[in-house]
């Protein structure tokens, strides 16, 4: 094999490689998960209580244990989860082993598995962050058509509580995920502002905070819950809208911070197409290395603090 591929082919088996475990580590989770709900579902044997201790201190230890993984990746339990563990598992794994890789062309091993850690890490965080936020955006931009609905419920004489349960009934998903737990919360005997204080606690979206003191202050206090609440889904759709037309706005940004980003990669692919081997330095010499590392951290710095401007100034 020539020189040159030696390092792009060792990267792609240790890419799968780390692939592999990785789907075997999601598949071990999911193995744990299901054995933890099956001891939380046995009833403890009433004339041993020691087995009893045993697997509650257990569950407690792989509760804190699981508390602080959670907050090293950025995961909420009790927040959305659309997607599989292994699919997240693979894809941190496959950004942790290629940064492994790059990193060992300049260091040991072992100095180069810090770094690919701190990879895995963030690319959990990133995942888990992204997964959160279009979750909670499509969830926002439902929430002045279920206002609506509530607030026609109850000015045909409903009361709030009915209306949620039509609102878990007509609007699709998120929304009707949400107000489901809502509505099972209120059969049990929560009052209505409570249950719907528990929504903005697994989605942090302040207008359902908004929407349950409003429960609470009408239930207490009294006044028109439907007047209330058609003013804020007047000002809910209002922050919709000028967050569109401020995406709308930042679409030549976000072109440019693309362009930007895949430049780098599409200008070497063509020098190297035009002058074959004009950039096997950066494979095969140490120096090379070294720029090569440089210039792609910075490449990823300046991707990220693009997004990162595009996205606070055009989010809901």
């Amino acid at each position: 094999m020539p020189t040159g591929l030696v390092i792009p082919a060792l990267l792609l088996g240790l890419a799968l490689a780390g692939g592999l475990t990785a789907l075997w580590l999601g598949a071990r989770a999911n193995q744990v998960d299901r054995q933890i709900q099956r001891i939380g579902q046995t009833p403890a044997p009433p004339l041993r209580e020691a087995p009893g201790h045993a697997i509650r201190r257990q569950a407690a230890q792989a509760g804190r244990s699981r508390a602080v993984v959670d907050v090293l990746i950025g995961r909420d339990p009790n927040g959305p989860g659309t997607w599989p563990v292994s699919r997240l598992l693979v894809s941190a794994g496959i950004v942790g082993v290629i940064v492994t890789g790059l990193v060992h062309m300049v260091a040991p091993l072992w100095m180069a598995a810090i770094p690919g850690l701190a990879g895995v890490t963030l690319c959990l965080r990133g995942l888990y962050g992204f997964q959160r936020r279009r979750y909670a955006n499509r969830l926002i931009r439902q929430l002045p058509d279920t206002i609506q609905l509530v607030v026609s419920a109850v000015r045909a004489g409903m009361p709030a509580t009915e209306a949620f349960r039509i609102v878990a009934h007509s609007m699709p998903d998120p929304t009707r995920e949400q107000f489901g737990h809502v509505v099972n919360d209120i059969g049990l005997g929560r009052a209505p502002e409570d249950a719907m204080l528990e929504i903005f606690q697994r989605t942090r979206l302040a207008e359902y905070a908004i929407f349950s003191v409003t429960l609470s202050v009408q239930s207490k206090a009294g006044g028109k819950l439907a007047e209330t609440l058609q003013i804020m889904a007047d000002t809910v759709r209002d922050r919709i809208n000028l967050a569109g037309r401020a995406k709308a706005l930042a679409a030549e940004a976000t072109l440019s911070a693309r362009v930007l980003t895949a430049l780098p990669f599409v200008a070497g692919a063509l020098l190297s197409l035009e002058r074959p081997g004009y950039l096997r330095i950066f494979l095969v010499d140490p120096r090379g290395h070294v720029l090569l590392i440089i210039g792609l951290s910075l490449l990823g710095a300046g991707t990220l603090a693009m997004r990162y401007m595009i996205r606070k100034g055009t989010t809901v």
